[in-house]
């Protein structure tokens, strides 16, 4: 009788405790997700070369990982970072440069793939800036709000761009649309919302 009481314990404790924890966890809504997803690396030989601000000394990080995310609102579905271009999946290995070397794996619509959206399932698009390694995939987007700051858009969609990293093919379309409907919200300095068109 004393055997049975103790697998009764044994038993009976933990699932009264497990019960106690989950009946106090705290209430996680299904209508918002982050997905990060993998949308490149970059190594570089020399952070200082790379003009990252950064002395050769001061780390040893060499190699950069490059996220897209994805938030899924009750409003809407926002993608943040478009990563390296698509094309770049196509290739072997490291596409190599001078001092540096990117890779793609996996274009960013195949990892959507997984998760059951498209491309098309993107409602806005923000980048945090418009670098090459953040912007991969921004003319993939069509019908995507584009979500971007007022500096950064004249920046980017100057008659001639000429801040280092921009690279206008890969983000071209963007402005396209956003001429051909009201697909583009420019954000002032002030963070408050402003329509563009």
């Amino acid at each position: 009788m004393r055997r049975n009481g103790r697998v009764w314990l044994s038993v009976c404790v933990p699932l009264a405790l497990f019960g106690l924890a989950t009946a106090s966890a705290p209430d996680r809504s299904p209508d918002l997700r982050l997905y990060e997803f993998d949308c490149g690396r970059l190594v570089y030989d020399s952070p200082e070369a790379a003009g990252f601000g950064i002395r050769d000394d001061a780390t040893e990080v060499r190699e950069l990982f490059v996220p897209c995310y994805l938030i899924e609102h009750p409003e809407g579905r926002l993608l943040w970072d478009g990563g390296l271009p698509s094309d770049l999946a196509d290739e072997d290995g490291w596409l190599e440069y001078e001092g540096w070397r990117m890779r793609l794996d996996r274009t960013l619509e195949d990892q959507l793939a997984d998760v059951g959206l498209t491309l098309d399932s993107i409602d806005n698009a923000a980048f945090s800036h418009m670098h090459f390694d953040h912007v991969g995939i921004a003319n993939e987007v069509k019908s995507t709000t584009l979500l971007i700051q007022r500096p950064e858009y004249e920046a980017a969609f100057a008659e001639e761009v000429v801040v280092p990293g921009f690279n206008p093919s890969l983000y071209e379309k963007l402005e396209e649309e956003a001429s051909a409907s009201s697909l583009c919200r420019v954000i002032r300095q002030d963070i408050r919302p402003c329509s563009w068109i």
